[in-house]
């Protein structure tokens, strides 16, 4: 679900909604806050002009989370991930799988920060923030990721992927 990543296209994650009901948070990266928000998710095709927009409510106590968009719930309880699909692509039951508190961790978009940091991010939905960047040369291409994280609570904020294909910026 949060993977889903169209060819030739830039990911914009803007916080919507501001977080409500932040508690529990510190500056160590193994404890995780407890929140409650809703993102907007565009994603734009530059090459057929296409853009999709999305958005998603997320509650977390920090370890367990439930994500919710208009067709698919995504629940982690702590050792399984449940995904159901609702509306166009509803399913009758939620799949099940097993993952790591590692792999739980990378569904957690909110938590997706980047080792490189920039410098002060500014202001993104009304909090100060610290830009983290990272770059990577792949086969089919050079990837950008910029991501503007909450300086006190260390949520993402915003998030800026860019593809750049045979000298071309596909975003």
């Amino acid at each position: 679900m949060f993977r889903k990543f169209l060819p030739c296209a830039v990911v914009s994650l803007v916080l919507g909604c501001f977080i409500l009901g932040l508690s529990g948070c510190a500056d160590t990266s193994d404890q995780l806050p407890a929140f409650s928000g809703k993102w907007n998710q565009l994603i734009e095709n530059m090459v057929n002009g296409d853009k999709e927009a999305i958005s998603f409510t997320v509650i977390s106590d920090g370890k367990r989370f439930r994500v919710e968009s208009s067709n698919e719930i995504t629940v982690y309880d702590g050792t399984s991930l449940w995904t159901k699909y609702t509306g166009e692509y509803a399913s009758s039951e939620p799949s099940r799988s097993d993952i790591s508190e590692v792999g739980a961790k990378q569904e957690m978009f909110w938590r997706n920060t980047l080792f490189n940091k920039k410098g002060a991010g500014g202001s993104v939905a009304g909090r100060n923030t610290t830009l983290f960047q990272a770059a990577s040369n792949r086969p089919d291409g050079e990837i950008a990721i910029q991501n503007w994280v909450d300086s006190e609570k260390k949520i993402v904020l915003k998030s800026l992927k860019t593809i750049i294909r045979n000298g071309r910026r596909l975003h």
